[in-house]
């Protein structure tokens, strides 16, 4: 295990590639959508039920300053600048090679009720909160995954990342923390936030072999973040937890291996950071 000084230069070489995902949604009629301003909880389901997945969803409503006469192809000509956007939703995510490949979670970037069209991701670059613009590679709505890509004039490449992803799985009992950026559009602002914990079970939801159980505290905001072990290697992307009313302290993360699979069937080869210089 690392020591206090040691963690916090973890973080601080961490922070440059946590990354948090804004989305904002649009329906066919290019209405803008955007958050009250008051928080309001996204209700958990009951223990019988599959998992809260993490979203920082609030109350939507319709901006009726845009006009509802924009058709589908005048939608697609609309240069949208990313930092005029009111953001709907916001998630994590963890940046997994230095041309900007992001992993997350499926639910963060793909919204059942609403198309989301535009992504949003902002970070420590060189020193500096910069918002880029990123677009969908990759989904697997079964492991709940995500691999989108910066796409932006003014992003080049960040820094060689500073973590590996560990090959075999975390052990019972194992330390780990987690980073992200919870409620960040609400309550609990944009600086990125750290919690511990220790792995619980090496099995999920009702036995789920794809996760695992820890008891490092998530909330909603944390989904698409990433889970690190105290050697700095990157084990899993957090997804999920179970209703706080019903037991404490549990949390579940999609495994490496699970994530591996998803960057294998990518258009583009990714290599995986494999230098580990947090140890």
């Amino acid at each position: 295990m690392c020591s206090d000084l040691g963690l916090i230069n973890y973080i601080y070489k961490l922070e440059a590639i946590v990354g948090i995902l804004f989305c904002i949604g649009f329906i066919w009629v290019f209405a803008r959508f955007f958050k009250e301003s008051t928080y309001a909880e996204t209700e958990f389901p009951t223990i019988s039920t599959k998992p809260n997945k993490f979203e920082d969803k609030e109350s939507i409503k319709v901006d009726e300053k845009i006009e509802n006469t924009i058709d589908n192809e005048k939608e697609q000509k609309i240069e949208v600048d990313i930092n005029d956007i009111s953001w709907s939703g916001n998630g994590s995510g963890v940046i997994i090679s230095s041309d900007g490949y992001i992993a997350t979670n499926n639910h963060v970037i793909s919204d059942e009720e609403k198309k989301i069209k535009n992504i949003g991701v902002e970070f420590n670059y060189n020193d500096e909160i910069k918002t880029f613009k990123a677009r969908v590679i990759k989904t697997d709505p079964q492991t709940d995954l995500a691999i989108i890509k910066i796409e932006d004039k003014s992003f080049k490449k960040v820094k060689p990342i500073p973590f590996s992803v560990k090959e075999e799985d975390a052990e019972l009992g194992e330390q780990v923390f987690a980073l992200g950026y919870p409620m960040a559009l609400t309550i609990m602002g944009s600086d990125i936030k750290f919690t511990d914990g220790r792995i619980s079970s090496k099995t999920g939801f009702q036995g789920n072999v794809s996760t695992y159980q820890s008891t490092t505290p998530i909330q909603p905001g944390n989904s698409g973040g990433p889970l690190f072990d105290y050697n700095g290697n990157l084990i899993g992307i957090n997804s999920s937890g179970l209703d706080k009313k019903i037991v404490d302290n549990v949390s579940y993360t999609i495994k490496t291996s699970y994530l591996k699979n998803l960057i294998n069937v990518l258009p583009k080869k990714i290599v995986l950071p494999k230098l580990n210089t947090l140890k």
